[in-house]
């Protein structure tokens, strides 16, 4: 028999099941149209057409949803998570540095990356957890650029702007399809690979 806490249906799907993924997919596919703010249980259950007690078999509160999304975003996006394993098999700097790019603008929807990074501004748990993650990411992109054979103050001049691209480049080209988007990405990380 199956515990009814671990699913819930949804009303006009009697057969599929509800569970914990779906609503970190609901408040996912908010933060990528909205903010974090406005992933509320009340909004997710209305847009799921399940009622808010639904949330609450799989989350203690919203701070626990919002601290599963956090998770999906690290497993998307960070650098041991998934920078990290996606680089592993390239010998070439200048591809493993192009390759962590490229996943940034490819691996989410760029509006998720910048929401959450929002979001840490007034959230000290969040902002130390992505303090901790880009002095990782930098440490990362630096060791990279040295290994091309930039010098230690190049390396890490370059590995602090190749990051400020990739933190900004949804800000700057957010509104272009991913094809041109990853295409002025490569332009910029030729310009900061060449010797």
């Amino acid at each position: 028999m199956q515990d009814d806490r671990d699913t819930d249906k949804k009303p006009d799907d009697s057969q599929k099941p509800l569970g914990r993924a779906d609503w970190i997919d609901a408040a996912w596919k908010t933060l990528g149209q909205t903010s974090l703010d406005h992933v509320r249980v009340d909004r997710l259950a209305r847009d799921m057409d399940v009622t808010r007690g639904s949330f609450y078999w799989h989350f203690k509160n919203r701070d626990d949803l919002i601290a599963a999304v956090l998770e999906r975003w690290f497993d998307v996006l960070g650098l041991e998570q998934s920078m990290i394993p996606a680089i592993a098999g390239k010998a070439d700097p200048r591809e493993k540095l192009w390759t962590i790019y490229e996943r940034v603008i490819s691996g989410i929807d760029g509006a998720q990356y910048l929401a959450l990074r929002l979001w840490a501004r007034n959230d000290p748990k969040t902002r130390d957890r992505l303090a901790d993650e880009d002095a990782r990411r930098l440490s990362h992109l630096v060791a990279l650029f040295a290994d091309i054979g930039f010098a230690a103050p190049e390396a890490e001049h370059r590995g602090a702007i190749y990051q400020a691209l990739m933190i900004g480049e949804y800000l700057r080209q957010g509104h272009l399809p991913q094809k041109e988007r990853l295409r002025l990405a490569r332009f910029q990380h030729e310009e900061m690979v060449a010797r």
